[in-house]
C-alpha cells in the first residue's frame, strides 16, 4: 500500500511539476531579489545575521525551486525561514540549508491551496547565516 500511496504521490508531482514550468514559460519575468547586509566591522561575538529572499511576481507562483550559493569559508548557512514568508501557508515546502556546501534552497508547490503566492513584492523567505567573532571584513557573493 505505501508504495502504491508513494507512486500516485510521485506521478502527481510530477504532473504539478510539469504544470509549473510550463507556467514559468508563460513569458512573464519575475524578479527574485536578495538583500544586501552590512556589517559595521567585524563581530566580536559569534552573531546570527537574516537575508531576506523577496519576490516580485505579475502572476500567481504555485511553485519554485530555488538554490543559493555563496562564495565564502568564513561563515555558515544556519537555517532557512518561511516565518512571514509568502509562502508560508503552502503545505509542501521543502526548504533546508547545507552549511558544507555553502547552499540554502527554498522550494514549495501548491497542490490544493486556494491560491500560490499571490502578485506583488512579498518576502519569500530568510536564510540566516552565522558570522564568527572577528570575521573579516568581505564581500561574498
Amino acid at each position: 500500500m505505501l508504495k502504491k500511496r508513494f507512486l500516485i504521490t510521485a506521478l502527481l508531482m510530477l504532473f504539478t511539476l510539469s504544470f509549473v514550468q510550463a507556467y514559468a514559460q508563460s513569458g512573464e519575468n519575475d524578479t527574485v531579489f536578495v538583500e544586501t547586509v552590512v556589517l559595521d566591522g567585524p563581530p566580536s561575538v559569534d552573531t546570527l545575521i537574516p537575508v531576506k529572499i523577496r519576490l516580485v511576481n505579475t502572476f500567481e507562483v504555485v511553485g519554485a525551486s530555488l538554490g543559493f550559493y555563496y562564495g565564502s569559508d568564513d561563515i555558515t548557512i544556519d537555517s532557512v525561514s518561511k516565518v512571514g514568508a509568502s509562502c508560508a501557508h503552502i503545505n509542501i515546502y521543502n526548504s533546508f540549508a547545507e552549511p558544507d556546501s555553502n547552499l540554502g534552497v527554498i522550494g514549495f508547490v501548491k497542490l490544493m491551496e486556494p491560491q500560490g503566492v499571490i502578485p506583488g513584492d512579498s518576502l519569500l523567505s530568510t536564510l540566516w547565516f552565522t558570522v564568527p567573532a572577528g570575521t573579516p571584513e568581505q564581500f561574498i557573493p
